[in-house]
This record gives structure tokens, C-alpha cells and sequence, in this order.
């Protein structure tokens, strides 16, 4: 029997790597094959606006979607729609984001608003150039959670 020396065993390992290659990824593709589906969703459902300008989904499950008309929460496809007639300080929303203890944040053009699921109200909180600790400015492009929370 004839012994392959150590040379060329690098050579047969990289052979054999190519020869199975294609097969393994053919089956890597032939189990990839699920599609993603989607749905639209517009004014026509309940939407506010067609213009969306943020998406977030809470510790719930709710999704929140913000227009330039208004903060739409959604469940089962059925909205409840604030729109600045209601308890949120303004219908343009910026950004939507959640606290590691589950505070619904959302940021407007004109304030940061804090949710109280227990009486579906926001909180606003508006720039006071009187009041030193109020917020700097009303227009709210982002919300992030420190290491304080």
C-alpha cells in the first residue's frame, strides 16, 4: 500500500473541499427558499398618512407607526390614531423608542412625549427657555437610553 506524503495531503484535503462545495450549496439554496410576503398598509386601512417616518414595535407586541399626521398604534390591524387633536404635542412624529422598563417615548416637531398605557394619554414635555432643566429644543430627531436609564 502506498503512503501519500505530507505535501500532498494539503492538496487532496483542498480537492476534495472543492468537489463537495457546489453540492453543499445547493442545498443551502434549495432549504432557503422561503419567501418573505408582505402587506401594505395605507390610509385606506386607518393609517393617518401614507408618509411614514418611523416604526416601532413595543414590549407588547403593538406596532407604533408615525406619520406626518399622526401616531398610529396597531393592533390586528385596527388603529388607534393621536394625532395632535389628542394628548401628543404635535401629529409630525420623529422617532419612536422604548426604555429597557418599557417607557413608549415619541419625539415630534414640537416635543418629546412619554405614553402611559394604563390611560392611553402622552405626556409632553416642551422646551421652557425659563426652566433650565426642561428639554433644549422641541424638535425631536432621536431618542436613545443611557446607561442610567
Amino acid at each position: 500500500m502506498r503512503r501519500f506524503s505530507l505535501t500532498i495531503l494539503p492538496a487532496i484535503i483542498v480537492f476534495l473541499f472543492v468537489s463537495f462545495l457546489p453540492s453543499l450549496i445547493i442545498k443551502i439554496e434549495a432549504s432557503s427558499n422561503n419567501y418573505l410576503n408582505f402587506d401594505s398598509i395605507t390610509t385606506k386601512d386607518g393609517l393617518s398618512n401614507n408618509y411614514i417616518k418611523a416604526i416601532f414595535q413595543d414590549h407588547y407586541g403593538y406596532m407604533w407607526i408615525g406619520t406626518m399626521r399622526g401616531l398610529n398604534k396597531s393592533s390586528n390591524r385596527e388603529f388607534q390614531v393621536f394625532d395632535g387633536k389628542s394628548s401628543i404635542s404635535n401629529p409630525d412624529i420623529r422617532v419612536i423608542n422604548e426604555t429597557s422598563n418599557g417607557q413608549l417615548w415619541v419625539g415630534t416637531q414640537k416635543g418629546l412625549n412619554l405614553f402611559n398605557y394604563t390611560t392611553k394619554t402622552f405626556s409632553a414635555y416642551l422646551n421652557n427657555p425659563e426652566d433650565p432643566g426642561s428639554i433644549s429644543n422641541d424638535s425631536i430627531t432621536a431618542i436613545f437610553e443611557d446607561s442610567r436609564g
